[in-house]
């Protein structure tokens, strides 16, 4: 049995889980435009107006409400949204003048009666500002957005995207907790295969394996014409 090339397997596993990682994404893409197009992955923009707000109420300065804005009146302001759906990406845009502390988006799928604290995902901040979540495609049937964890934040609520347009290169892009999976398995994997690789190599099977080839080979030896380098002569 040939030795396995450490590098060459090392190369292989990370080519493997990069070519994995690349049809993953792929057919993330297919299934949103699969669901898109069927109308069960909406895309929409949503306004304060179009949501249930709880523990925010509008905020007042100089004895006006500022147009826009709330504040968080305890430290477990929400907001959510309620319908059916297909989700894969949610944005919150918003503006808040003060820290906001932990901001978070919990979802409940069909058939749950209410929220569960396993089912949360922590958001990622984009070039703008905005917090994003990936959910990875989730059938849902009510999300709930916690926009701080302090209280008393004001806070100017612009818009709550549901599977927004574009952005097909974020399934391509892998979370922390995906790169490191992405770059421990193969390292992991490699060292296995070289292990199971010596133990077969060392085992009484490869013995076996070789004791067979070599008996072979004498058989062939054994078996083959001897050749001397003179030309014999024809009898008369």
């Amino acid at each position: 049995m040939s030795r396995l090339n450490p590098k060459r397997l090392l190369a292989a596993a990370y080519l493997a889980a990069l070519a994995l990682w690349l049809v993953q994404g792929a057919g993330a893409l297919v299934q949103r435009a699969w669901y898109t197009g069927r109308g069960l992955a909406p895309s929409v923009c949503l306004t304060a107006e179009q949501l249930e707000l709880y523990s925010l109420r509008p905020y007042v300065f100089d004895h006006e409400p500022v147009e826009g804005m709330w504040i968080s009146s305890d430290s477990d302001p929400q907001i959510h949204w309620n319908q059916y759906a297909w989700v894969d990406t949610v944005i919150l845009d918003v503006r808040q003048e003060c820290p906001a502390g932990s901001v978070e988006l919990y979802y409940k799928q069909p058939g749950q009666r209410d929220f569960d604290t396993r089912q949360v995902v922590y958001p990622k901040r984009d070039a703008q500002g905005r917090y994003v979540f990936e959910l990875g495609g989730k059938w849902i049937d009510r999300l709930r957005v916690d926009p701080d964890s302090v209280g008393g934040v004001p806070t100017e609520l612009r818009a709550l995207q549901i599977n927004p347009p574009g952005g097909w290169y974020r399934n391509f892009i892998p979370s922390a907790g995906q790169t490191l999976v992405l770059l421990v398995l193969p390292l992991v994997l490699s060292a296995l295969l070289l292990e199971l690789g010596q133990l077969l190599e060392l085992g009484p099977w490869s013995k076996k394996v070789h004791r067979k080839a070599g008996q072979r080979a004498a058989k062939k030896k054994a078996g083959r014409p001897a050749h001397s380098g003179k030309k014999s002569k024809t009898k008369e």
